[in-house]
């Protein structure tokens, strides 16, 4: 604008936020521009998850089990820092395509986490993964709780990822006792691992300085198992209010 009016920056700026009275805002990343058909599709999805949770009553509630895959690093350095003013602030290099990362799968329940699971270098997050291992170490830990029903009568909600969708999957979480709840298509807004359980683990890493692979897996293990029931309560009572709000706002993505 400067250049095209033959003025200096400076004047620019002053009639925009002095005169015009504005404010600079950075744009909104969502994760798909939703078409009106998915907006119907979000609002409607949002209403069948949200009823069917709330038809289980709060004891079956604790009987629902949700989680999903993330990528962690080794290397996470904080984006922001307290300092005097005056103080040069750090460089912070961009994560490489080779650096080193772990698949982190999460499975929990309103009670706390169930299942903390680590990828092993050079096996696929697939659906032979997710129906040998996820689920079997799933099971095992349910029936800790619960010997003779094990899994039966336990709901399970997933994202639509391919991984979680394939037919293998789907007939091995049946096999097992698992009733499947419904996700409505590109949520990750109305997903608990993704709106709370990653973002807080991820904030957490940051703070801790690992050397090794190990290191990493014993970071995560352990914020994750001390994470307390009334956060998780917590996490279910925020799920519920974005489910609310996205079926009465026709579909739209949840603000942050």
């Amino acid at each position: 604008m400067a250049k095209e009016f033959g003025v200096d920056k400076t004047t620019i700026l002053r009639v925009l936020k002095i005169e015009l009275g504005l404010i600079k805002i950075c744009r909104k990343w969502v994760p798909h521009e939703l078409t009106p058909k998915l907006l119907d599709d979000r609002s409607q999805g949002a209403s069948d998850l949200m009823k069917a949770l709330v038809a289980l009553g709060p004891i079956k509630q604790n009987h629902v089990v949700t989680g999903d895959q993330s990528w962690i690093y080794l290397r996470n350095e904080a984006t922001h820092m307290w300092a005097k003013p005056g103080t040069v602030a750090p460089v912070r290099v961009n994560k490489e395509l080779g650096e080193f990362k772990l698949m982190l799968t999460v499975m929990f329940s309103r009670k706390g986490v169930l299942l903390v699971d680590f990828l092993p270098e050079g096996e696929k997050m697939n659906s032979e993964y997710i129906t040998t291992v996820i689920v079997p170490a799933l099971v095992a830990k349910i029936k800790e709780t619960s010997p003779v029903r094990g899994a039966n009568g336990w709901l399970i909600h997933l994202d639509n990822a391919r991984v979680h969708t394939s037919a293998a999957t789907s007939n091995e979480l049946a096999l097992r006792g698992f009733s499947r709840l419904p996700h409505p298509q590109y949520s990750p807004d109305l997903a608990p691992s993704d709106f709370a359980l990653f973002g807080y683990l991820k904030t957490y890493l940051r703070t801790v300085k690992c050397e090794t692979p190990d290191d990493l897996r014993e970071a995560t293990t352990t914020f994750l198992m001390s994470l307390p029931s009334d956060w998780f309560i917590g996490v279910w009572e925020e799920w519920f209010k974005r489910l609310m709000w996205v079926s009465e706002n026709q579909g739209k993505y949840y603000p942050k």
